[in-house]
């Protein structure tokens, strides 16, 4: 991936990606990965995954 790289995700990659505990391999990719509030809210809406999306959602925003 070129220098810079800014993916946004939506609600079934992000999941899946968490779902196989592989959300490393979003930030080995890319620069940044951000997703739009909706996406977010689609992901807190279910269990699956969630705890890891949260660790990554907080990483995102730098909590």
């Amino acid at each position: 991936m070129p220098d810079g790289e800014l993916v946004v995700a939506d609600t079934s990659p992000l999941l899946n990606v968490a779902l196989i505990g592989r959300l490393d391999l979003l930030r080995e990719q890319f620069d940044g990965v951000t997703a739009p509030e909706q996406v977010w809210d689609e992901l807190a809406a279910g269990d699956d995954g969630l705890d890891h999306l949260r660790a990554l959602r907080d990483e995102c925003l730098g909590a």
